[in-house]
Order: C-alpha cells, then structure tokens, then sequence
C-alpha cells in the first residue's frame, strides 16, 4: 500500500455535514407528503404522479446519499489508493 498523503485526502475528500446533503431531497419529501395528507388533491392520476414522479425519486436520492455519506471514509481510502498511482 502507498503512503499515506493526508494533506491530498484533505483537500480532495473532506465531505459535507450529511444535513447538508439531505435537507432538500426531504423537504421536497416532506411538502408533498404534507400535500397528499391534506386531502387537497382530488384527481387519482394527479396523487400517483406526485407519489410515483416525485415522492419515491426523492426519497431513493435521500438513501443514496446517506449510504455514500456512511461509507465515505471507506470510499475515500479506496479512491486515494488508485489516486496515489497516478503520475502528478
């Protein structure tokens, strides 16, 4: 294994706080939950767009993005191991 650069691993893989990762997908999430909750929309195919457009693409991007956020540090260790490699 290549030595440790961590001046290049602070630069290149510092990762922001997963609130800011999160915030938007679930507050897209949450208002139109908030919508579909009231009862307000009354047209079936108007409630399975949001649902199925919206909701579920939202919510699939907000697990996404705490996987990578958990796995980051793993993820950062594998990527500097192929970045090392690379004649700079």
């Amino acid at each position: 294994m290549a030595p440790y650069n961590a001046d290049l691993h602070t630069l290149l893989f510092d990762l922001p706080p997963l609130a800011d990762w999160v915030s938007l997908p679930l507050g897209i999430a949450l208002f139109v939950i908030a919508v579909l909750w009231s009862g307000r929309v009354r047209q079936p195919h108007l409630a399975n767009s949001l649902c199925l457009g919206i909701l579920l693409p939202v919510i699939n991007l907000t697990l996404i993005l705490v996987g990578l956020h958990s796995l980051g540090s793993e993820l950062n260790l594998a990527w500097m191991d192929l970045v090392q490699q690379w004649p700079i």
